[in-house]
C-alpha cells in the first residue's frame, strides 16, 4: 500500500492501530491475498486467500470457510495462543506467525484482531445460523455418517476417534473436527499436510499435539481418510483429486514443517486428562 498510513477518524484508536499493523508491518495480505501473473497482490481480492509453501492461507474476509464465524475475541485468542476451540490449531506458516506474535504486546495483537474482525465483516443471518448449527452439532457429538468409504471410516476409527471424540480439550484430546476449517475448505491441502506431519508440541509448555502419519499410511489410505472426514464432519461431497494432493504434499514436506513453532497455552485443567 503506497504512502504513509492515514488514520480513519470514524474508527477507534485500537482499530486504526490494527489497520496500521495489518496493512503495514505485519503485512497479512502477503500470504492471505491472491497474486496476479506478475506476483503482485490483487488489490481487488484483498484477503481472499493465497498460497504459501504448499499451504493454503485461508480467506480472511467474508469468504472465510470457517464453519463458525470469527469475532475479535476468537481472533485474539487464536493469534495469541495458536489455537481456538471453535477454529482449530495454527499450523504451517501460520504457526510461525503465532510464534512471532508471542513477543508482541497483547495490546497490538488485540488491535490486529479488532481490525481483522471488521475486515471479516458482520456475518449474515444465514452465516450465523450455520455457525450456531456447527457449534450445536459439535456439542452434541452428532455428525452425519457417510454412506460409503468404509476404508476411510475404519482408518478414522483406528487412528483418530479416540482423541477427536474423547471429549477432552487439547492437549489431552483433539479438536472437534466438525469445527475444522481445514475440513470445510474447498482446498484439501492443509488437511493433507496436517495428517502427514501432525502437530508438534511446544517444549516446556502446555500445547496441542498430534502424531503425523506420513510413515504409517500410504497416499491412498490418507486420501480415503481425508474424504471420510470431509463427508462426515464437513457434511460436503468428497474432494476430487485428493490422492494427488496427498502425493504432492508428501513430496513437498520440508524441514519447515518439522521446525515451525507449535501452538501454545492449552487449557491447564488436568482433570480433563482422565476423561474416557
Amino acid at each position: 500500500h503506497p504512502g504513509s498510513y492515514r488514520p480513519d477518524s470514524t474508527k477507534s484508536a485500537e482499530w486504526n492501530r490494527g489497520a496500521y499493523l495489518v496493512e503495514g508491518l505485519a503485512h497479512c495480505g502477503a500470504c492471505h491475498t491472491p497474486r496476479n501473473a506478475l506476483g503482485a497482490e490483487r488489490a481487488s481480492a484483498s484477503f481472499a486467500g493465497g498460497d504459501v509453501d504448499n499451504w493454503q492461507a485461508y480467506p480472511i474476509n467474508a469468504q472465510s470457510p470457517s464453519p463458525v464465524p470469527w469475532d475479535a475475541e476468537a481472533l485474539f485468542s487464536y493469534l495469541r495462543d495458536g489455537w481456538h476451540p471453535d477454529h482449530g490449531t495454527a499450523r504451517g506458516p501460520m504457526a510461525q506467525v503465532v510464534s512471532n506474535l508471542s513477543s508482541v504486546p497483547s495490546s497490538d495483537v488485540r488491535a490486529i484482531a479488532v481490525y481483522m474482525a471488521d475486515v471479516l465483516g458482520t456475518p449474515t443471518p444465514d452465516r450465523k445460523r450455520q455457525g450456531e448449527a456447527a457449534l450445536a452439532q459439535a456439542k452434541s457429538g452428532a455428525a452425519a455418517a457417510p454412506q460409503a468409504n468404509a476404508v476411510g471410516a475404519s482408518i478414522y476409527a483406528a487412528a483418530c476417534a479416540s482423541c477427536h471424540e474423547g471429549g477432552r480439550p487439547p492437549p489431552y484430546g483433539g479438536i472437534n473436527l466438525g469445527l475444522s476449517t481445514a475440513i470445510a475448505s474447498p482446498d484439501p491441502r492443509n488437511l493433507a499436510n496436517i495428517v502427514l506431519s501432525g502437530v508438534r508440541p511446544v517444549e516446556g509448555e502446555r500445547s496441542p499435539i498430534m502424531p503425523g502419519f506420513a510413515d504409517s499410511m500410504s497416499d491412498t489410505q490418507i486420501a480415503a481418510l481425508l474424504n471420510f472426514l470431509r463427508t462426515r464432519f464437513g457434511n460436503q461431497a468428497p474432494w476430487s483429486g485428493v490422492e494427488k494432493t496427498v502425493e504432492d504434499a508428501r513430496r513437498t514436506q520440508t524441514v519447515f514443517l518439522q521446525t515451525s513453532a507449535g501452538p501454545r497455552n492449552a487449557p491447564a485443567d488436568a482433570s480433563q486428562r482422565d476423561k474416557p
